[in-house]
């Protein structure tokens, strides 16, 4: 399941475009491809794709990726919608989206990840309101939504 998710961000985000994209989706380990990160169990615990060149759209696969506790594609072209699978990832400690194209809502989803600690989804096309599950982070410590077009009341 993390291999089929894995190439389902490769094939959303052109992967054959990106800046670095050693051993992804050939027969190397899972581990080993570019920008991830395991655990002792060979569980993908970090997908760290900054700067990469990333291009298209975050696929929902990734709410598939159950173990995952870094989610870092920052400062990429990323377009479309956060899927709002993301809030399935209740392992997430650190969720970095900013500076890229997305447009849409923030999911109110994002309000079941209840361990993460930081949320960057600065410097993107976002708009209408913060959704008040937003309240829910209750181990929240950094929040960054500067340079949107969000509205409404926090």
């Amino acid at each position: 399941q993390q291999r089929s998710a894995l190439a389902g961000l490769y094939d959303a985000t052109n992967g054959n475009e990106w800046d670095n994209s050693t051993s992804w989706l050939s027969d190397a380990p899972i581990c080993e491809w570019y920008g991830l990160d395991c655990n002792n169990d060979d569980e993908v615990i970090a997908i760290s794709l900054t700067m990469n060149g990333l291009q298209g759209s975050i696929p929902s696969e990734l709410g598939f990726m159950i173990n995952l506790e870094l989610l870092d594609l920052d400062f990429n072209s990323l377009t479309g919608f956060i899927p709002s699978e993301l809030g399935l990832l209740s392992n997430l400690e650190q969720l970095y989206l900013g500076t890229n194209l997305l447009t849409g809502s923030i999911p109110s989803e994002l309000g079941l990840l209840t361990n993460l600690e930081h949320l960057w989804l600065y410097g993107n096309l976002l708009t209408a309101s913060i959704p008040s599950e937003m309240g829910l982070l209750s181990n929240l410590e950094r929040l960054d939504l500067d340079y949107n077009l969000l509205a409404g009341s926090i």
